[in-house]
C-alpha cells in the first residue's frame, strides 16, 4: 500500500512540474507575441548640387642660363597672367585671394660647357572665386598665353561649402525611401510601418563628379556640378 502511495505521489509531482513548465513556456510565448517587433531596411538619396566656390591655380614655368634674366622674365610673366585674369572677368570682388608663390630651382646643364648651370622657376597664382563664368574663360583661353611667351598650365577644383546642410536633407529623403522599402516588405503580411526606432548613416555623403575635366580623378573636386549621395540604415516598428 505504501509503495502504491509513493508511486502515485511521484507521478503527481511529475505531472505538476510538467504543467508548471508548460504554463511558463506558453506565458512567455504570449508575452513575446505582444512585444513590439521591428523591420530594418536601407535607403539612399542623391542630389545634383552646384559647387559654391572654385579654387584655381595657374603655374608659370621659366628657365634661363642667367639668374638675373630669369627673374626679369618671371616678373613680366606674372604681370601678363594677372592682366589675363582681368580680361577674363575677374576683379577684386570676385577674387577671394590671390597669392604668388615663387620657387627657384637650379638644374645641372645637360652639356658640359663654361655655363654649367641652368636656372628654373615655377610661380603659382592661386585664386578662390565664385565667378564661374570667368573661370571657364580662363580654362578655355589659357593656351593663348603662349603667344605672349608665357608657359602656363592650371589646375581647378570646385568645392561645396555647405555639405552638412545637404547631408541632413538627404538623410531625411533616404529615410523616407527606407520606409517605403519597409512597407513593401510588410505588405504581404498586411502590416505597415508605425514609427522610426532608429536611423543611422552608415557612410559619409559621397561626392561624385557629374562632369569632369580630368577623367582619372573621381574625387568629385573638378566638376562644377556634383552628385551628392547619402545612404542610411533605418529600424522601424510596425503594426
Amino acid at each position: 500500500m505504501d509503495r502504491t502511495v509513493k508511486i502515485t505521489f511521484l507521478v503527481g509531482l511529475f505531472v505538476s512540474v510538467v504543467f508548471l513548465w508548460g504554463f511558463k513556456t506558453v506565458s512567455k510565448a504570449i508575452r513575446y507575441s505582444n512585444q513590439l517587433v521591428s523591420v530594418m531596411t536601407r535607403g539612399s538619396a542623391e542630389k545634383i548640387v552646384k559647387s559654391d566656390i572654385a579654387e584655381l591655380r595657374i603655374f608659370i614655368k621659366n628657365k634661363d642660363e642667367s639668374f638675373s634674366k630669369l627673374n626679369e622674365k618671371r616678373v613680366a610673366d606674372k604681370q601678363i597672367v594677372l592682366d589675363f585674369l582681368k580680361t577674363c572677368g575677374l576683379d577684386e570682388k570676385d577674387v577671394v585671394s590671390v597669392k604668388i608663390k615663387s620657387e627657384n630651382k637650379g638644374e645641372k646643364g645637360a652639356k658640359i660647357s663654361h655655363k654649367e648651370q641652368n636656372f628654373g622657376s615655377e610661380d603659382t597664382v592661386s585664386i578662390r572665386t565664385k565667378n564661374f563664368d570667368a573661370v571657364d574663360k580662363i580654362k578655355n583661353q589659357i593656351m593663348e598665353l603662349a603667344s605672349k611667351g608665357v608657359v602656363a598650365s592650371y589646375k581647378c577644383v570646385y568645392k561645396i561649402l555647405n555639405l552638412d546642410s545637404i547631408k541632413y536633407t538627404l538623410m531625411a529623403e533616404a529615410a523616407k525611401n527606407a520606409e517605403k522599402e519597409a512597407n513593401a516588405l510588410l505588405a504581404p503580411f498586411k502590416k505597415r510601418v508605425k514609427k522610426v526606432i532608429s536611423l543611422h548613416s552608415y557612410s559619409e555623403p559621397s561626392v561624385m563628379n557629374e562632369t569632369s575635366d580630368y577623367r582619372w580623378d573621381s574625387s568629385g573636386e573638378n566638376s562644377l556640378m556634383k552628385k551628392v549621395k547619402m545612404d542610411v540604415s533605418a529600424n522601424f516598428s510596425y503594426e
